[in-house]
């Protein structure tokens, strides 16, 4: 979604927009059947591709292993993949891996996985062309921070705005750097996966990863993932989609 007009619009305007294609993801359910929300995602520029965090994507990884009464012992009747999508100001739950089949690719270096739902599908959001920001652009964040704790009976997305306060590489643990775009706010957990957008056009500048916090640092910065990583991991996400199919076909009969 890219937003074009003689003059900008609102950012109470733009977060209406965005907020169509940002998704709660949960894995799970707690014993009175609300979905527990582990993250965030968003609707990339393909059909039914959709963007998180690696490290969200895991949880249901780390879920799915363990036994019912392991999962009675945390809270949970189940351990269901679930990403709740806005539907006439409401958000709706869909369950995944059932009925409906999805395909992940995931990137630990860049804390990014990049999933595709088969017809889930929520209006999609323009990447920025290229890793190029000016220094105190306004931005805006759209998620679900702390999970369900900040929830009622109906799901709600909460936004924080702020700016882009620098842009850096993170030296990783095998010893590889990684760009990452700096944000002049610390985020809570349930950020992780939510669009950077920017305030002038709506456009996603970066993805929620992690704040300085994780590394000791209470500097009240977080980090996003760019676009172009984002980008390249779309590209790979369709090529192993389109695997995906090519095999779901050869094991169909003729």
């Amino acid at each position: 979604m890219v937003i074009i007009r003689d003059k900008p619009p609102a950012f109470s305007e733009l977060v209406g927009y965005v907020a169509n294609s940002v998704i709660a993801i949960a894995v799970g359910s707690t014993k009175d059947g609300v979905p527990n929300i582990v993250g965030t995602g968003f609707a990339l520029e393909q059909a039914d591709f959709y963007a998180t965090c690696a490290h969200v994507a895991k949880v249901e990884d780390e879920l799915r292993k363990l036994s019912q009464a392991q999962l009675d012992s945390k809270g949970l009747k189940d351990s269901t993949l679930r990403i709740g999508l806005l539907k006439n100001e409401t958000f709706i739950w869909h369950e995944l891996g059932k009925d409906i089949p999805w395909v992940r690719g995931v990137s630990e270096q860049h804390d990014s996985c990049i999933f595709r739902t088969f017809g889930i599908t929520a209006p999609p959001l323009s990447l920025q062309e290229g890793d190029i920001w000016a220094l105190g652009a306004e931005v805006g964040i759209i998620g679900f921070p702390l999970g369900n704790y900040l929830q009622g009976k109906t799901i709600r997305p909460f936004v924080l705005k702020t700016v882009i306060s620098g842009a850096l590489e993170v030296l990783l643990e095998e010893g590889k750097n990684t760009p990452r775009l700096a944000l002049g706010t610390a985020v809570a957990n349930g950020f992780s996966g939510a669009p950077v957008f920017s305030s002038e056009n709506g456009q996603v500048v970066g993805m929620v990863a992690s704040d300085l916090r994780h590394k000791g640092l209470p500097a009240g910065i977080s980090l996003a993932v760019t676009p172009e990583l984002l980008r390249e991991g779309l590209k790979r996400g369709v090529e192993d989609v389109n695997k995906y199919l090519i095999e779901i076909i050869k094991k169909e009969p003729s």
